[in-house]
C-alpha cells in the first residue's frame, strides 16, 4: 500500500509542479502595469484565463492520479481497449514504448526557426509553414489533411490573435508582406 501512494505521488509530480507553477505565473499576471481603456480588457485577461484552465486541469489529473493510480501518459478507458483490439485484430506489434529522439530534436528546430522566420515571412505565412511541416514531421502523410488542416489553423489563429485579442501581428518583409496584406484582405482584416 505504501508503495503504491509513492508510485501515485511520482506519477503526479510534473504535474503538481506545473500546477504549482501555473498558480505562481496567475498571481503574476494580475500586476501588469497597462493604462486602463473604458472597454478593453486588460493585458492579463488571456494569460489568466489561460492559466486558470492549465491550473484546473493539472488539479484534476493530480486528484485522478493520486485516486486511480493512473498517470497522464497511460491511455485508459474505452479508446485505450478499442486501439489494443485495433492492434491485435491488425497483427501490428505494439509501439508504446517506441520513441522517436530524431522527431522531438527535428521539432525543436521547427520551433526554433518559428521563432526567428515570423518577423521575416510574416505571421500567416509562417504559422501554415509550421503547422504543415509539424504534421509531416510527425509522420503523417495524408498531404490533403494536412494542408487543409495547416490552412485552417492558420485561418482560425489569425482571426483569434488580430480580431478576437487584438494583438498586432507580424506581416513580415517584402514581397511577404504583400502575401500577408492580401491573406488580411481576404479576411475582412484591416
Amino acid at each position: 500500500m505504501q508503495n503504491n501512494l509513492v508510485e501515485r505521488l511520482k506519477g503526479a509530480a510534473f504535474n503538481l509542479v506545473l500546477f504549482l507553477a501555473a498558480v505562481y505565473l496567475f498571481y503574476l499576471a494580475g500586476y501588469f502595469q497597462y493604462d486602463i481603456r473604458e472597454g478593453q480588457l486588460g493585458p492579463g485577461f488571456w494569460p489568466r484565463l489561460l492559466l486558470g484552465l492549465v491550473i484546473v486541469l493539472t488539479f484534476y489529473d493530480i486528484v485522478l492520479g493520486l485516486v486511480k493510480g493512473s498517470t497522464a501518459g497511460e491511455v485508459k478507458g474505452v479508446l485505450g481497449n478499442k486501439d489494443q483490439a485495433n492492434q491485435e485484430e491488425d497483427g501490428l506489434p505494439e509501439e508504446e514504448n517506441k520513441r522517436y529522439p530524431m522527431l522531438l530534436f527535428i521539432g525543436c528546430l521547427m520551433t526554433l526557426a518559428y521563432v526567428f522566420l515570423i518577423n521575416i515571412i510574416g505571421f500567416a505565412i509562417c504559422t501554415f509553414l509550421y503547422l504543415a511541416g509539424f504534421m509531416y514531421a510527425g509522420r503523417y502523410r495524408r498531404h490533403t489533411v494536412i494542408i487543409v488542416s495547416s490552412l485552417l489553423g492558420t485561418l482560425f489563429f489569425v482571426f483569434l490573435f488580430i480580431k478576437v485579442v487584438y494583438v498586432s501581428l507580424p506581416t513580415g518583409v517584402p514581397p511577404f508582406e504583400g502575401l500577408t496584406l492580401i491573406i488580411y484582405s481576404l479576411l475582412g482584416i484591416h
